[in-house]
């Protein structure tokens, strides 16, 4: 025994080594992606070969968790190396990503006072001329305030070099900002630690990135699992690359999901709900969790406890939201027109969404005419309202379903398409999770007294629901950009599918899509979310058969 665990020590040494020296030439091939130079010269295809290359390591780093690699030794070998990955890409140039530049643009706005959903960077760099060509519109558009402020605005502009060529890089400048309340106090914080710094920007997320971790090692240590699992997390390429080289915000949101659910498996009800309206303000689409949250408070009170229970997290939930968005909504509506226009034009690396797009154009005869409700053409409108409807009824079907400690294991055999689907991945949920924490001896050890054990592993079910719907809210998106998967991450800890595990690699190909575009061979684009996608469904596909086997059960 002693021999087979020196050879897993040795093999996650050589894992982790081979995967700092891939980041680290990661951070050297960054230098070649400067920002609107030698578009056809950048190195994307060695770049994805590097992250590929990542990809298979973190892939055997996972699979020596599933056999057991579970020693105190093997858990902080594993965070000294998920460290070591991130640090080395800290000072790192981005890869053809630039959304950075609009949080540090926030960021400044906001920390001199002015509301950052109220101008549109275009707004602030054309006023002058907009005075020039039609004074008489101008006075009609802004007041002496808004004047005033513009004018500030567009001295923070010029104040200095790198002032002017951050802004100039923001990506969609003719669109207001589009970040919830939460992400803009983190985005004020690091204009006052460091003005125009990605650097203290990446620091920033390092600490939620810190905050997800041990949410997650908590979590898993109060459901008696091995720790060692949060390496699906923590050395993940798709967390790090997207977090700490691109610089995407998703992070903010993600670490107090990750709070909101190790409070849940401790029945802190109030905690895990308050840390949820925070994650909501990170990013909003986590909103529609609260549900699954109230489902999970009632279980085992009386009606009258379940109310009183209700009444006060939903004042909590509400208070915080609204508490948080008050400063910012002296301008009324215009505070939600950026996040309108994104939720009405953007479509990306969409795969369910897309076939929806064309079976609603081709079969049933749509025509995509211009701007209809909240959507660019008809076609694009009523897939969204089909993804409404889907997310709607899976949602219903969660909360309607019966409490248990489990899945029934002869639900699948339910006439009702619905219920074979939910419970099939309920059961393949499950039966992913992994099993209880060994001791390094091998003796299966709880890590909590049993009452609090018994209590966490009750509340699997609900984190299996939970996990179903971010799933299915990234797979019906209308915009699958990569750095949406990092949401999944954390629940992979608790049910590591193998295929979506997969997918964290697969996303990767997104990156394709900018080295056909530079290099004109834009017809291949459209066929780049089928290498995406076409395997992770297939995988899915069998791993929800291999559950129906009964040697497998």
């Amino acid at each position: 025994m002693h021999k087979k665990s020196f050879s897993k020590r040795h093999l996650l040494f050589i894992l982790g080594g081979l995967s700092l020296a891939c980041y680290f030439w990661m951070a050297h091939l960054s230098r070649q992606f400067n920002w609107g130079e030698g578009y056809s010269d950048r190195p994307i295809l060695t770049y994805l070969a590097i992250y590929f290359c990542l990809f298979a390591l973190y892939a055997g780093g996972v699979a020596l968790v599933h056999r057991g690699m579970q020693t105190r030794w093997t858990f902080w070998a594993m965070v000294a190396f998920g460290l070591a990955f991130r640090l080395t890409l800290l000072p790192a140039q981005q890869i053809q990503e630039d959304d950075v530049y609009r949080y540090l643009w926030d960021g400044k706005v906001f920390a001199h006072g002015i509301n950052p959903f109220k101008y549109a960077p275009d707004e602030v760099s054309e006023f002058k001329q907009f005075i020039v060509r039609e004074p008489d519109r101008f006075e009609l558009t802004y007041d002496a305030d808004s004047i005033l402020e513009l004018a500030r605005l567009a001295q923070l502009k010029w104040a200095n070099d790198t002032s002017l060529v951050f802004m100039e890089r923001i990506n969609h400048p003719g669109v207001a900002t589009i970040y919830p309340p939460l992400a803009q106090y983190v985005f004020r914080a690091v204009h006052h630690l460091q003005p125009d710094s990605i650097l203290a920007m990446r620091l920033a997320f390092l600490v939620f990135d810190g905050i997800a971790f041990t949410f997650i090692v908590l979590t898993l240590s109060a459901l008696g699992r091995n720790r060692n699992w949060s390496l699906v997390y923590f050395w993940c390429p798709l967390v790090i690359k997207e977090t700490f080289n691109s610089t995407h915000l998703d992070i903010i949101g993600i670490a107090f999901l990750c709070a909101s659910i190790y409070f849940l498996t401790q029945k802190r009800f109030y905690w895990a709900i308050g840390f949820l309206a925070l994650s909501v303000l990170g990013k909003l689409y986590p909103v529609i969790l609260l549900p699954l949250y109230l489902k999970e408070q009632a279980r085992g009170l009386n009606v009258k406890s379940v109310w009183q229970g209700w009444v006060l997290s939903l004042t909590l939930f509400v208070s915080l939201i609204v508490t948080l968005y008050l400063p910012f909504l002296t301008i009324g509506g215009k505070t939600f027109a950026g996040l309108q226009r994104f939720s009405t034009y953007w479509q990306s690396n969409d795969s369910v969404f897309a076939l929806l797009v064309w079976w609603f154009e081709t079969a049933v005869g749509l025509e995509p005419q211009g701007t209809v409700g909240f959507s660019y053409d008809l076609p694009s409108l009523a897939a969204k309202i089909t993804v409404v409807i889907v997310l709607l009824i899976t949602l219903a079907y969660l909360l309607l379903r019966k409490p248990s400690g489990g899945p029934d294991p002869h639900a699948t055999n339910s006439p009702d398409g619905l219920s074979v689907a939910l419970n099939e991945v309920s059961r393949q949920a499950v039966a992913q999770a992994p099993l209880p924490a060994k001791t390094d001896e091998g003796a299966a050890k709880p890590s909590l007294p049993e009452k609090e054990l018994d209590d966490a592993t009750h509340s699997l079910p609900a984190l299996r629901d939970i996990f179903i719907i971010m799933a299915l809210v990234f797979l019906l998106s209308p915009v699958q950009n990569p750095w949406y998967l990092c949401w999944v991450l954390p629940f992979l800890c608790i049910f590591p599918w193998r295929s979506w595990i997969l997918l964290t690699g697969l996303v990767g190909l997104y990156y394709l899509e900018f080295y056909f575009d530079y290099q004109d061979m834009r017809q291949y684009i459209p066929w780049i979310p089928w290498f995406e996608y076409l395997p992770f469904y297939l995988l899915l596909g069998w791993e929800f058969w291999k559950t129906k086997k009964p040697a497998y059960n």
